[in-house]
């Protein structure tokens, strides 16, 4: 579960980043943050903006949705910290939870776990040759891409200026939803500096990684029948 804190601080980047674009704070907004965007399919009604509003006042209406909207649906499924779902091209794309602790030493051995139930079930229910995808900047770190067979991981495509997903705001969030004091002076600081949109892309340690394998591929590595 996300904090207040995380909704300011994108808040903050994404005035940085439209007054820099020069384009309306709304249109900021929703380029900018993980949340905006995806709250518009759920119903949510934009507040008005302005860059001269008070960043908690902007943000506290988005925190507010969350809350009575967004987080109760952020329980754990069938399978532990991952799950999935299958999109309009066809392929699986797999979701990550995270929380205190979980890629922490013998807790890798329940993540492999999790993940030999969740391909188990997947092959019962799709061909092999579907297409199996990740997203998200844990990619990058060496015990969350040590779980997955190491041509998925070797075959993943670098996504630049996504900064509408929590699969690149989520490196700012440690496990008990509570913000990485240094990362966040890091993007915040970069922000200021930033004199172009490219720029800006590298005010994140992590960039989100896109692996892709088939199915099979992951039963194989996993030795599932």
């Amino acid at each position: 579960m996300y904090s207040r804190s995380y909704f300011i601080l994108q808040m903050a980047f994404a005035r940085r980043a439209g007054l820099l674009t020069r384009i309306p704070p709304l249109d900021a907004v929703k380029r900018f943050t993980s949340f905006a965007s995806t709250f518009e399919a759920y119903g949510f009604l934009h507040p008005s903006l302005s860059y001269s509003s008070p960043l908690v006042y902007m943000a506290d209406a988005y925190y507010a949705f969350y809350l009575a909207t967004m987080a109760p649906k952020e329980q754990r499924g069938p399978f532990g910290h991952f799950g999935h779902w299958k999109a309009d091209d066809g392929c699986i794309h797999m979701r990550f939870h995270g929380g205190p602790g979980v890629l922490d030493g013998a807790a890798i051995v329940a993540r492999t776990y999790e993940l030999h139930r969740l391909f188990d079930y997947l092959m019962t229910a799709h061909p092999p040759s579907t297409l199996v995808k990740g997203f998200s900047w844990l990619y990058n770190l060496p015990t969350y891409a040590a779980l997955f067979p190491p041509d998925y991981i070797s075959a993943a495509e670098i996504v630049s200026a996504w900064f509408r997903s929590g699969a690149l705001w989520g490196q700012v969030a440690r496990g008990d939803g509570g913000l990485r004091s240094g990362i966040v002076r890091a993007v915040l600081d970069q922000a200021d500096r930033a004199r172009s949109e490219a720029e800006l892309d590298r005010c994140f340690q992590f960039r989100v990684l896109s692996p892709c394998a088939t199915l099979g591929r992951f039963c194989e590595y996993y030795r599932l029948d």
